[in-house]
């Protein structure tokens, strides 16, 4: 929000499914941070911490983690990072 305080949703015990395939990643955790115009006190803790925000679908990651002929360009960067 404009005074910086801002919010966040965490999901946890993610996982996806398909017709063919399953995957689960229990141990891993998307932030999705909501401060408007300025980063707020949870985006410079994240920073702090050393994570960099990353632009994603959840669905369309997970989706792609799963099947290889879907496009991977645009989720590139974190199924290289956290899917591998």
């Amino acid at each position: 929000m404009a005074d910086g305080t801002g919010r966040a949703t965490v999901d946890t015990q993610l996982d996806w499914a398909s017709r063919d395939s399953y995957l689960e990643r229990p141990d891993m955790a998307v932030v999705e941070t909501k401060s408007g115009s300025r980063p707020s006190e949870v985006d410079r803790l994240l920073w702090a911490s050393g994570h960099r925000p990353a632009r994603i679908s959840k669905f369309g990651t997970g989706m792609s983690a799963l099947n290889s002929s879907l496009p991977r360009n645009r989720w590139n960067r974190v199924l290289n990072n956290y899917f591998s």
